[in-house]
């Protein structure tokens, strides 16, 4: 059987597994404050950024969404592309998005 999943559904998983839709598919696992990041941001140089282009179909709605991350008490961040990120990544995201001066 195939289900659907939406944006913001809990998953019963590990925990609770929390769908984030950026566009693309963002994992939220609440036990353990581990943030999936998939492609929405890279890990380079030890710091995050924004998503490859190669990655992204729509730059322009992806940058925006990287605030549904912000709802969340994040540490470390999985990168498809870097790796883990160990830290908080609030005032990265906010930079990337582009709302403080980098």
């Amino acid at each position: 059987m195939q289900e659907t999943i939406e944006d913001g559904q809990l998953l019963p998983f590990c925990g609770g597994i929390r769908v984030i839709f950026i566009p693309g598919v963002s994992l939220y696992v609440e036990e353990k404050k581990l943030l999936i990041a998939a492609d929405a941001l890279v890990k380079t140089g030890g710091a995050l950024h924004r998503p490859v282009g190669e990655a992204t179909l729509d730059m322009d709605q992806a940058l925006p969404s990287l605030g549904k991350f912000l709802d969340y008490d994040i540490s470390p961040v999985v990168c498809y592309h870097g790796g883990v990120f160990q830290g908080s990544p609030h005032q990265r995201i906010k930079k990337l998005q582009g709302k403080t001066e980098m």
